[in-house]
């Protein structure tokens, strides 16, 4: 009846002495054993299958518990019969009743708030950085903070609330919320509202949130300036007289200037070319430097032989191009003729090519001219005021 137990024949009156508890304690025995596989343990004992040991110490001779927890016996075999009471459960229920509950993580397993680091929110209705609401709750004793963005009233927290910590900052400050105190409003913001843009070392900025500081939003090119009006500013290209287009552009008739584009889609002179022994000619784009031919610099005409000339002319791209003539053949006459330091005429060159004329008129210069005015048809007239008398038809130059 006692399972794997073995028990020899007791004497009744040590039974009675020791009590049932007392037997099993001295046996080995578990009570479960005795009272049947569904029986439950005392109080504060989990219910146990199979005569199992109860959770619950088991009691010595004189009703107390053995110091290690164990049922002070062993089993037969020399197996120690006792089971290991020190498992969560019965660590819980040998914890004092008075000892405080330990609260430093929540329930749910998350890291424990700071509650020495509980500042005004970064961003928030009240605003962006450390800023507040005076009169609302705060959590950090003697934190500070600004009450909103662009105020010259700085926040401390009091009694867990904010208050205001003393005097309103300046005119010329306003409460920097980066750090919770008063600062010099920045250079340029002042009178601006946050957000206003303006120009400044060249480039576009814009005041911060509370005034004290600046950033830079538009870092203006090389060939850039800033401009603005009212609260923005941008950076804008400059524009160069040299350069309308890129390509190649002539600046003057011997000039030309090389325009390219930038990173910022300015046009700019990147360098100039000045055509030497030639000309800048071309649409503003596509020009470029020609040069003059040999033995012409100017634009001239220079007898060559009795009836041979050579020229310099300028072309259409604005160089000079060298030529040869002749006056064999001239209804003016067959020699050539300076006329005036740069050119040259055709002309007679004997009075016997003045055919134009009555007989008696002569060649003078490589012109055929009169020497009377007889000499002159009808309805024509010599000017005799003249080096070389002409004859003209009568009422043009005529001095009779």
């Amino acid at each position: 009846m006692f399972g794997r137990a073995r028990v020899g024949i007791v004497p009744f009156a040590l039974t009675a002495a020791l009590g049932l508890a007392g037997c099993t304690a001295l046996f080995g025995i578990d009570e479960g054993t005795l009272a049947g596989p569904d029986a439950s343990t005392d109080a504060g004992g989990a219910t146990t299958e199979g005569g199992g040991h109860a959770d619950g110490p088991a009691s010595g001779p004189d009703g107390s518990s053995a110091p290690d927890g164990s049922s002070g016996a062993d089993a037969p075999g020399g197996h120690d019969a006792s089971v290991d009471q020190s498992g969560p459960a019965e660590a819980a229920a040998d914890a004092p009743a008075d000892a405080p509950a330990d609260t430093s993580s929540p329930a749910d397993g998350s890291a424990p708030a700071d509650a020495g680091t509980d500042g005004p929110p970064q961003q928030g209705d009240a605003g962006v950085g450390k800023v507040g609401t005076l009169g609302d709750a705060c959590s950090t004793p003697g934190a500070t903070a600004c009450n909103g963005n662009d105020s010259q009233v700085v926040l401390i927290c009091q009694g867990g609330a904010w208050a205001e910590s003393g005097a309103a900052c300046p005119s010329t400050q306003r409460c920097d919320s980066t750090v919770g105190a008063c600062a010099d409003v920045a250079a340029g913001c002042s009178g601006k509202q946050p957000g206003d843009q303006f120009c400044s070392g060249g480039n576009a900025v814009q005041c911060g949130v509370d005034l004290t500081s600046t950033s830079t939003v538009e870092t203006c090119g090389t060939h850039q300036t800033c401009g603005g009006s009212g609260s923005t500013a941008s950076c804008t290209c400059t524009i160069s007289p040299l350069c309308p287009v890129t390509g190649n552009v002539c600046n003057s008739s011997s000039s030309l200037v090389v325009c390219e584009t930038d990173a910022q889609g300015c046009i700019w002179a990147s360098g100039q070319q000045t055509c030497t022994d030639g000309a800048c000619s071309g649409s503003a784009g596509a020009a470029s430097c020609c040069t003059n031919d040999p033995g012409c610099t100017t634009v001239e005409q220079t007898c060559t032989g009795a009836s041979t000339f050579s020229s310099c002319t300028e072309e259409a791209n604005g160089c000079l191009a060298a030529s040869s003539g002749t006056c064999q053949g001239s209804s003016a006459g067959n020699g050539c003729i300076p006329d005036g330091p740069t050119m040259v005429t055709c002309g007679c060159t004997t009075d016997a090519d003045c055919t134009g004329c009555q007989s008696g008129f002569v060649c003078n210069g490589g012109y055929c001219g009169c020497d009377t005015t007889a000499n002159c048809e009808s309805g024509d007239c010599c000017n005799l005021s003249q080096a070389v008398h002409l004859c003209y038809p009568l009422g043009e130059g005529c001095t009779m």
